[in-house]
Formats: C-alpha cells, structure tokens, sequence
C-alpha cells in the first residue's frame, strides 16, 4: 500500500492493518522532504496498532526533478508563505494516481 506519513495515509494503513498485513509502500520521487518524511513514516510503523501488522516499509525510488526547476522550493524545501497563490504551491505529479 503506497504510504507517506500523513493522516490519511496512518489512517488507511491502520485501518487496513486489523483485517490483514500490510506491506506499507514509500515512493521518493527527489523532493526536499521525503529524507524526514519516511523517517517519520517508519517511526509511526513501530507503534500500536502498525506494529505486528505491517511489514517492512519498502522503498521505491523513481524522480519528478524533470517537473521542476532546481530553484523550486519543493526541491530547495523552502515552502512558499501563507496565502501565496495556488500557482506557487501545486505540485505536478504528486498525488497522480
């Protein structure tokens, strides 16, 4: 199941986790935070109710840096300010499904 640290992810992983194991998923694709993000994610999976549930957290490594310029703050990690136009904080390609 494919996994980051947020919310929605602890929550379906959680819920899937009380019917079956779960292979927990994490995709770098070379943006500025994803070093802290799957360290997070990892952390989370050695609590109740993941533990005993999932499997080792797999790594898949691909690159969206052909999506963005080396100066784009989701490669500098440097978020734009609060209120900034919804132009300057998408994403291309990060949630694609």
């Amino acid at each position: 199941m494919l996994c980051s640290d947020g919310l929605d992810s602890a929550v379906l992983v959680a819920q899937q986790a009380r019917n079956a194991q779960v292979l927990p998923v994490y995709v770098r694709s070379g943006l500025a935070w994803e070093t802290m993000e799957e360290l997070s994610l990892s952390k989370l999976l050695t609590v109740p109710p993941f533990v005993g549930q999932t499997e080792p957290l797999v790594h898949f490594e691909t690159t969206m840096r052909n999506l963005y310029e080396p100066s784009h703050w989701a490669v500098q990690g440097t978020p734009p300010t609060f209120g900034a136009p919804h132009s300057d904080t998408y994403l291309a390609g990060r949630n694609v499904t």
